[in-house]
């Protein structure tokens, strides 16, 4: 069925990449091939340092991080260094290179890789259908939670994630509602057809013939459907289905009109 809504999928990995190459702060552009002295790297944080306090107290996450000032920033990058240090050495760089880089470039280095980690995690469930990678969404926010400040052993160090990446599984919701109501009100004039073709409406979807039911975007599948007597009864949104908010709740009834 044609589907004259707009893809946004290419959007959102615009914006997961903008995100996964370091969100625009300076210290995240390329890290591992920057070639700069420690006073160099210095200026950078300082010019980065006021968004990213301000990224830190927007999002959740700012309890507790005392990221008020570019003085609290740097701070934060040296108390974090050593460990991102041993990350990086089990990720395979070599010590002694990690060894002659600053402090400030060896932490962005380890947040950039968290970031683009996330972000390709993020992505590979976005381009698959939405009836399988809803199964998996929990697994989605503990990797968002895991790759948060303060989530776990190999967690970004400086409180930048949740405040800036999207709820992918929000934003995969919305969108399949819309596809859902367009593809249910293609179901209906599909049934309609079928009436006006043969007098009676179908006992299945499948048993259309004049055109093709769309299939439920959620699921996959036909969406449910009974011919109860003359009346049909389609459901397009169940009130007990998991993506439905309360009140969405979405069917249609249809009486084949007698004859005067």
């Amino acid at each position: 069925m044609l589907n004259p809504l707009i893809d946004i999928q290419k959007s959102v990995r615009t914006e997961l990449s903008y995100l996964g190459a370091g969100c625009g702060f300076r210290i995240l552009a390329d890290p591992e091939n920057m070639h700069l002295s420690a006073k160099q790297w210095k200026q950078l944080l300082m010019k980065d340092a006021a968004p990213m306090a301000a990224f830190a107290q927007a999002g959740a996450e700012a309890e507790g991080t005392g990221l008020d000032s570019a003085a609290s920033v740097l701070e934060l990058i040296q108390k974090g260094s050593p460990l991102a240090r041993r990350q990086l050495i089990q990720d395979g760089m070599a010590a002694d290179r990690l060894d002659a880089m600053p402090d400030i470039q060896v932490v962005a280095i380890h947040q950039r890789r968290v970031m683009q980690r996330l972000t390709d995690d993020m992505l590979k469930w976005f381009v698959i259908p939405f009836s399988q990678a809803f199964r998996f969404s929990s697994q989605q926010q503990v990797a968002l939670q895991e790759a948060s400040f303060g989530g776990g052993k190999r967690a970004e160090l400086l409180p930048i994630i949740k405040t800036v990446y999207p709820d992918l599984r929000a934003v995969r919701i919305n969108v399949v509602t819309f596809e859902r109501n367009l593809a249910g009100l293609q179901t209906v004039e599909a049934l309609r057809m079928q009436l006006s073709a043969s007098g009676e409406l179908p006992p299945s979807l499948a048993a259309l013939d004049q055109v093709p039911a769309a299939l439920d975007p959620a699921t996959g599948q036909l969406f449910r459907y009974q011919r109860r007597h003359d009346k049909g009864f389609l459901v397009i949104a169940a009130a007990d289905d998991p993506i439905v908010r309360q009140g969405q709740a979405k069917s249609y009834a249809m009486t084949p009109r007698k004859a005067d």
